[in-house]
């Protein structure tokens, strides 16, 4: 799964995606694993915009689809498409039905 922001200006598209990763960088289990890539902590204080690119994809819908297809390895036209998220239940969401989608 990859995590996509479709903003092009860059200083908001960073901003919403520190606020995915805020979590992230606080679990020591996804810090040690970042740092193994070569991240440091100070990467992980504030979300270093290294961080945010390395971890999200962003910007325009044709910049987001030229990167999807770079990070899978094919040419665009046969990248997945995107599809907005917005009306997908969420964990925590009282919308989702007893016993479908999260474990009781």
């Amino acid at each position: 799964m990859v995590t996509v922001v479709l903003e092009s200006e860059p200083a908001t598209a960073r901003e919403m995606a520190r606020g995915f990763l805020d979590l992230y960088v606080q679990l020591p289990n996804y810090t040690t694993s970042f740092k193994r890539l070569g991240f440091t902590d100070e990467h992980f204080t504030g979300g270093s915009d290294c961080l945010v690119d390395a971890l999200v994809v962003w910007g325009t819908d044709d910049a987001v689809s030229t990167r999807l297809a770079d990070l899978a390895g094919v040419t665009q036209g046969e990248a997945p498409r995107t599809e907005s998220a917005s009306g997908l239940p969420m964990f925590g969401d009282d919308h989702v039905p007893s016993g479908e989608g999260r474990a009781e």
